[in-house]
């Protein structure tokens, strides 16, 4: 700057006219003539430049502020999305409030600090979290929306992005906290894909109003945040013309939608001023971002009516005053641009400042690199999380934050994204990675990097948030809606299983009960008459019969009960095969009531042994040749066979009845299977044979398998260890 001031001051003295130039007062005063044309012209060159630099930083602004603003309403979106999870397509009429309140706490813990609120609303437009307040949102445009999709679509109102149900209505004065919020909503579907309800999520303007504020550079710019149909949305310097309202006349669409981004001139709707400015969309949000300058237009056409006297004078002083008229307009050229730089650079350092003070202040945590990748400045939030002071981290490289075994991989990708030839790149969007604290931890963060080339050198900024507690609360809310499923079938099953129970009880015990009362009602009747023991042995067998039938019921029941609650003590050893079959096929012949079923064991030598305990194996093997005898034909045949492989004695018990479907086979060891079994129905018993056959196997080590063999019957085959 001294430099230039020397040159300057050099040309003025050689350029200053003496006193024997007096007599040229003519040539003087042209002279004065040409230095106000030579002002002017280096006015308009100068206010071009100026309104140029202005429009250039504006548009980096935008992107600075396009950021910001996508990644709130993507957090806005996220939350609705984590309470639709949680509601998991049930109706909000039918969940409780208490629910619904700990499914708000838990999607705004997870944003604390940010002024995020989650509501939940019924069909009927009523809030489902707080319903006493009664507050209603039927006249809103995004329950419109959903309920009345016929009447708002995105034709105007209401807009929705990009198809995925995500609903941005207009700034409305919060129904809850009555302060000024930006609203996003989704719809909460059935089962049926049918809306019952509607979740909206609202974030403060004050947050957008803020940010906006601290990037304007100057008090008379304005930054305005609006719908692509129209509708205003925020406005730095607030102004209640432009939000919440439609502005089909404003400056800010007059290239927009048709070009995503680009600039704009002419006077704004909210105060008549005249501007220009540059727009950005924010695809693929239906948002568009503006930032205009209050300038005053200078064009030649203020210069015109000095045409003919600047030709004249030009005429006059091609050879006279042409040096002079070059010093002067060298001088002035140079002064201007001075006065300019410096307020450039006062500009440019205060941006600079306001722009740092917003970085350290900022929540998240922000590294800013230098080329070569090391840390220039790195603020508090970024210090809290590594737990790093900036002063130690200060020209380091960013591979110090990240874990060793992860290194190689991040180089190769920070290496092909700093040598990508974009101007200003962002590295995909927010990812989340594992970074490494001071501590030697490592955790994850979600992280977001731009590259900007400014005079040949690249800067990266950093963006990065700490998602432990928020993985640790996804984590948490998975187990527990696991744990809630797993719990609820579990009620489901055993409600099921009392049914079964207390329907097949409920027939079993009743059977044998009526006949005993109804027997002995007739006893006592038959006393009165003069000779009735010819049947009162007849009643007295029936009551036997039934009596004993009943007995075997809760026999059968108290086993089953026994055997699963693991009462029953088992003394397992090797025992022979042979004696314990040929007592059960005597047991069970003499219950089959003469039915002439031929009992046969064929390929069994007394060599044979089985580990086991010889009561259980006894009872195991009553039930099953039993119950092949029960449903065997007249003059039928049951076939006992056994073989050994791999340490695995097999006992198959064949017979010739009907079978069984395959899928009660499929339900082996559960209680009463002969419910759904109308043929198995008409056998006497409670079907518990099977599932306590099964539970006494299952407890020594054993295996019940049943089959049906082509050639008809069922085959029952025991596995037990040699």
């Amino acid at each position: 700057m001294k430099t230039i001031m020397r040159t300057i001051a050099s040309i003025e003295q050689t350029a200053r006219p003496n006193s024997s130039l007096a007599m040229f007062g003519t040539v003087a005063v042209l002279f004065s003539l040409l230095s106000i044309i030579a002002m002017a012209v280096t006015a308009y060159q100068s206010h071009e430049s100026r309104v140029e630099e202005r429009l250039n930083n504006a548009a980096a602004a935008l992107e600075s502020i396009g950021r910001y603003v996508t990644d709130q309403y993507a957090m806005m979106d996220s939350a609705s999305i984590r309470m639709l999870e949680l509601v998991d397509q049930r109706d909000p009429r039918k969940i409780p409030v208490s629910e619904l309140r700990d499914f708000k706490e838990q999607i705004e813990t997870l944003t604390a600090g940010r002024g995020l609120e989650v509501q939940i609303w019924r069909s009927d437009g009523v809030n489902a979290i707080a319903p006493e307040s009664n507050v209603s949102i039927v006249d809103d445009e995004a329950f419109r929306a959903v309920f009345y999709p016929g009447e708002f679509v995105d034709n105007g109102r209401a807009l929705r992005h990009a198809g995925s149900g995500l609903v941005i209505a207009r700034p409305v004065i919060g129904r809850i906290r009555n302060i000024p919020v930006l609203p996003v909503s989704r719809p909460i579907l059935d089962s049926r894909n049918e809306p019952v309800g509607l979740v909206t999520v609202t974030l403060p303007t004050s947050g957008f109003l803020g940010i906006f504020s601290a990037l304007r550079s100057n008090e008379k710019d304005a930054l305005v945040l609006a719908r692509n149909d129209f509708l205003g949305m925020v406005r730095e310097p607030n102004n209640d013309a432009v939000s919440g309202r439609f502005i089909p006349s404003a400056i800010i669409f007059q290239n927009y939608p048709a070009a995503p981004k680009g600039r704009y001139e002419g006077p704004a709707v909210s105060d008549g001023v005249r501007r220009v400015g540059v727009h950005l969309g924010l695809e693929p949000l239906p948002l568009v971002l503006g930032y205009s300058l209050e300038v005053a237009a200078i064009g030649w056409a203020s210069l015109r009516h000095a045409g003919p006297l600047l030709f004249v004078g030009l005429i006059q002083l091609v050879g006279a005053v042409v040096f002079s008229a070059i010093a002067f307009w060298a001088i002035r050229r140079a002064t201007l641009a001075g006065r300019h730089a410096e307020a450039a650079r006062v500009s440019a350092e205060t941006n600079a400042v306001q722009l740092r003070n917003v970085l350290i202040s900022a929540n998240d945590g922000i590294i800013i690199l230098d080329g070569d990748l090391k840390v220039r400045m790195f603020n508090k939030a970024a210090e809290k999380i590594f737990g790093i002071a900036h002063r130690e981290i200060f020209g380091a490289t960013i591979e110090r934050l990240v874990p060793t075994e992860l290194r190689p991989r991040h180089a190769a990708l920070v290496e092909g994204f700093a040598t990508a030839g974009e101007g200003t790149r962002a590295m995909g969007t927010w990812r989340t990675v594992r970074a490494l604290r001071a501590s030697g931890e490592t955790f994850p963060v979600s992280v977001s990097i731009t590259k900007t080339v400014l005079h040949g050198q690249a800067t990266y900024l950093v963006v990065l948030r700490d998602m432990t507690d928020i993985e640790k609360s996804e984590a948490a809310l998975v187990a527990a809606a696991k744990r809630q499923a797993s719990l609820r079938e579990a009620a489901e099953a055993a409600n099921r299983a009392k049914s079964d129970f207390l329907a097949t009880m409920s027939h079993e015990l009743r059977t044998p009960l009526n006949a005993i009362i109804g027997f002995a009602d007739l006893l006592k009747r038959s006393a009165g008459r003069k000779d009735p023991a010819d049947q009162t042995q007849e009643y007295l067998g029936y009551i036997h019969q039934s009596g004993e039938h009943l007995l075997g019921v809760i026999n059968d029941i108290l086993d089953l009960t026994r055997i699963q609650r693991g009462a029953v003590a088992f003394d397992i050893e090797p025992i022979p095969l042979l004696p314990i079959l040929e007592e059960a096929s005597r047991m069970s012949m003499t219950q089959a009531g003469g039915r002439q079923v031929d009992i046969q064991l064929s390929s069994i030598s007394e060599s044979m042994m089985v580990k086991a305990d010889s009561r259980a194996l006894r009872q195991i093997l009553i039930n099953l040749i039993g119950n092949a005898v029960k449903f065997s034909p007249q003059n039928g045949a049951v076939a006992v066979e056994s073989d050994a492989d791999a340490g695995r004695r097999r006992i198959r018990i064949s017979d010739q009845g009907p079978g069984m479907p395959p899928e009660l086979i499929a339900k082996v060891g559960q209680p009463f299977l002969q419910e759904d079994n109308s043929y198995v129905k008409k056998r006497n018993g409670s079907g518990l044979g099977l599932a306590i056959t099964a539970n006494l196997l299952r407890a020594m080590g054993g295996q019940l398998l049943l089959s049906n063999r082509q050639d008809g019957g069922l085959e029952a085959t025991i596995v037990l260890p040699v």
